[in-house]
């Protein structure tokens, strides 16, 4: 290349083309890799079957961290946010199902008398500590072994203003987060399909059931933190990045697959590509997984043998199977057959959760899987040629490795769960589907390069955040290798909070 660029980034899903935004405006000259034809990744949008497209591997992104994308201008470059989230249907025994939303004003008519009340009150406590968690995600963590006095000094904010709280605040956060999703919500809540519809969500990207200690946190974070999304999903950031990077002066290649990482005296000294190519540059942004950077792109005996063992204990198991169909027509979902249902579960209890997620413990399909529904195309009808749908089924508890093995025979038996599970909500659906494309984690791991198939790079656990994602000492971006950052969402608050890594990593790299 005729000018050298001064970072290279790897990889062009959301946090890797954030990174590059963030880079560009701080006037650095930037250059994104992409090893597919078309940038975007696992988020960007796909056809996968003539005249129907989904918007990502799976469509939801409640979770992006707009404090931090705002800053990006990117409703100058297409992106609007919706004014809500879509209501969640949760099937109920009474045949008439609930549609969630988080504001309780919005419950009058769906819930039971006193349940309103008690769901209100547990709106108010998390509406106390959203601030404090959402500080948490949208700052890079302290350093683990010597923090800096206006760390120590931000740290002691953060507890002040936690203390502030009320002493039964506090007794009720230190009593709840530890503990099981199921203890919590059977004592907040009176009303099954109300549990179940804060608690399934929440279990994307785990490998555990309800009754897991620490799955509390997970219902917490995402009831707490969730929002309007982007009108269009991740298809429609990823279009609105692209376009920024692109008035930025970003430089994105794609069919650009990275063999190997240089690395001199002084750190990071070029890029290597797959054909032979050789990109010189003194610093790497990359928003691959850790394992695959850490570990296959850099030469051997770079890194300290307790550096590579961290990145190796970095767990990536893929637990997410998903189902795209192309439809005739919009789904029709039971008891709510005159309204516009885009987001729904199909389990009915908080022990039907449970049960689905002994698979993972055995490695087998589960015999009876619930399921996660988006309909992109109520929102995005681009996705779908006129008058028809696309629909996106997801399974939270399909393992990466089959203790019997991957085969046709099995694809064909949880295709046939997944659609029959959907149907069990939606009545009549199957009749409506006109192609489908399954991708199971393995698919995931081999389409997108994710390890594991995990569709967040690394698997939320208590083990897993702040600090230790994706380890104590690789938690602020920089690696030991100099020039050398993590930008991806193996990085924190990595996971479902989009363009939060990209961000932070990237301000981390400018003031390196």
């Amino acid at each position: 290349m005729s000018t050298r660029p001064d970072v290279v980034v790897l990889g062009s899903e959301i946090e890797g083309l954030v990174a590059a935004a963030c880079l560009a405006r701080a006037g650095k000259r930037v250059v994104v890799l992409e090893r597919r034809a078309t940038p975007g990744g696992r988020h960007a949008r796909e056809e996968f079957h003539p005249g129907f497209r989904a918007s990502g591997v799976w469509p939801g992104c409640e979770l992006a961290r707009r404090s931090l994308l705002d800053g990006l201008g990117l409703e100058r470059h297409g992106l609007t946010w919706c004014d809500e989230e879509p209501a969640l249907l949760v099937p109920d025994p009474s045949g008439c199902p609930l549609l969630y939303r988080r504001d309780p004003a919005r419950h009058a008519n769906e819930l039971p008398p006193g349940e309103a009340e008690r769901l209100a009150a547990l709106r108010a406590f998390l509406a106390k500590l959203a601030p404090l968690a959402a500080g948490l995600l949208d700052e890079a963590p302290p350093a683990a072994a010597r923090p800096s006095a206006q760390e120590l000094l931000g740290l002691a904010g953060k507890a002040l203003r936690l203390r502030l709280l009320g002493r039964a605040e506090l007794f009720t956060l230190a009593r709840v987060l530890p503990s099981s999703a199921r203890d919590w919500m059977e004592e907040a809540l009176g009303m099954e399909a109300a549990r179940v519809a804060l608690v399934a969500p929440a279990l994307a990207g785990t490998v555990l059931g309800p009754r897991a200690p620490g799955t509390s946190l997970f219902v917490f974070l995402r009831e707490a933190l969730a929002g309007p999304e982007p009108a269009g999903g991740p298809g429609a950031l990823i279009d609105a990045l692209v376009a920024l990077c692109g008035a930025l002066g970003v430089t994105l290649r794609t069919e650009a697959d990275v063999r190997r990482i240089h690395v001199g005296p002084d750190g990071v000294r070029a890029v290597e590509l797959a054909g032979g190519e050789t990109i010189d540059t003194p610093r790497v942004a990359s928003a691959l997984a850790p394992a695959r950077t850490l570990l296959e792109l850099l030469p051997a005996g770079t890194l300290a043998l307790s550096v590579e063992r961290a990145a190796q204990s970095f767990r990536t198991r893929g637990a997410t199977a998903v189902l795209r169909l192309a439809l005739r027509s919009a789904p029709v979902f039971a008891g709510r057959t005159d309204q516009p249902v885009e987001h729904a579960v199909s389990a009915r209890s908080l022990d039907e959760l449970e049960r689905a997620a002994d698979a993972l413990k055995y490695g087998v399909l589960p015999e009876s899987p619930w399921v996660e529904v988006r309909v992109p195309s109520r929102a995005d009808p681009a996705l779908a040629p006129a008058g028809q749908a696309v629909a996106v089924v997801a399974c939270h508890t399909v393992p990466h490795v089959l203790a019997a093995g991957w085969n046709a025979a099995a694809r064909a038996r949880l295709e046939q769960a997944l659609l029959a599970a959907f149907e069990r909500i939606a009545p009549g659906v199957g009749a409506t589907v006109v192609g489908r494309e399954l991708l199971t984690p393995v698919d995931i791991e081999a389409r997108y390069g994710a390890p594991g198939g995990h569709l967040h790079d690394g698997e939320l656990a208590l083990d897993q955040l702040w600090l230790q994602r994706p380890s104590l000492v690789l938690s602020r971006y920089a690696t030991p290798v100099p020039g050398l950052f993590l930008c991806g969402a193996g990085a924190h608050p990595g996971g479902p909070f989009l363009g939060g890594a990209g961000t932070l990593a990237a301000r981390a790299l400018v003031h390196a």
